[in-house]
């Protein structure tokens, strides 16, 4: 890529701008997931307040879960962005598909809120994962979408989980997608 990027400048030094190169194919890239890792107080406690600690987001050129070998996929953290190997993107993708669609995730539950019963002092602790979701009224064809919460998990038992899928597949490719954003993608952003 450097090597091409090289003989672009150097065949048209005046009408490309290496910089600028380099970021037109990635300005397409959209969000269509985003994992939170999430601290809220309690409502009674001075420092009543919900705060993001984490915020990654997988951008991919397309909302539908598709895998593409001529996108360029990123993951964005704290304003950085990184390109994607295509293997870690395809599997990602695969996951999306699975939990944001309604015909594989079934639809997505929300639990009414609960009065908590842990005697753990201190802020909830979650992960909460959105993104964009397909889902139809007719059973034919995907005819809307949302961007809304697909999933949360606690880290802690002061977190209320409102959000998950109704299938115990879409909860596993959740999880994984959890896992391969926050345990890998954030190891290697914060280096």
């Amino acid at each position: 890529m450097k090597k091409l990027m090289l003989s672009c400048a150097i065949i048209l030094p005046i009408f490309i701008n290496t910089s600028n190169l380099m970021a037109m194919p990635l300005q397409a890239a959209k969000s269509v997931l985003e994992l939170e890792l999430v601290e809220e107080w309690p409502m009674n406690s001075p420092a009543s307040s919900s705060k993001e600690i984490d915020n990654i987001k997988f951008l991919s050129c397309s909302e539908r879960p598709v895998f593409s070998e001529t996108c360029h996929y990123q993951i964005q953290y704290d304003e950085k962005k990184m390109v994607l190997p295509k293997e870690l993107a395809r599997e990602l993708e695969e996951k999306r598909a699975l939990l944001s669609l309604e015909t594989s995730s079934g639809g997505i539950i929300r639990y009414p809120k609960s009065d908590i019963k842990c005697r753990l002092g201190g802020p909830a602790r979650g992960f909460r994962l959105s993104g964009v979701y397909f889902f139809d009224k007719k059973q034919s064809s995907f005819i809307e979408r949302d961007y809304r919460v697909l999933y949360e998990e606690k880290l802690n038992c002061l977190f209320q989980v409102e959000y998950e899928p109704t299938n115990a597949s879409a909860i596993e490719a959740a999880k994984k997608i959890r896992e391969i954003l926050f345990s890998q993608v954030l190891r290697d952003l914060q280096k």
